[in-house]
């Protein structure tokens, strides 16, 4: 993925940091859902 810009995100109208951490670096992701601009991905745990 991508690094979030200046670290944070917002949600709610709440802003929160989260630093780059990498522990879904070396995973495969889901496309959820596709368009010409945007895409979504979902990554399921396995439990380990």
């Amino acid at each position: 993925m991508g690094r979030l810009k200046e670290d944070h995100y917002q949600v709610d109208g709440q802003t929160y940091k989260m630093s780059q951490h990498g522990f879904l670096r070396d995973v495969e992701f889901d496309v959820a859902e596709q368009t010409s601009t945007n895409v979504s991905l979902v990554f399921e745990s396995l439990g380990r």
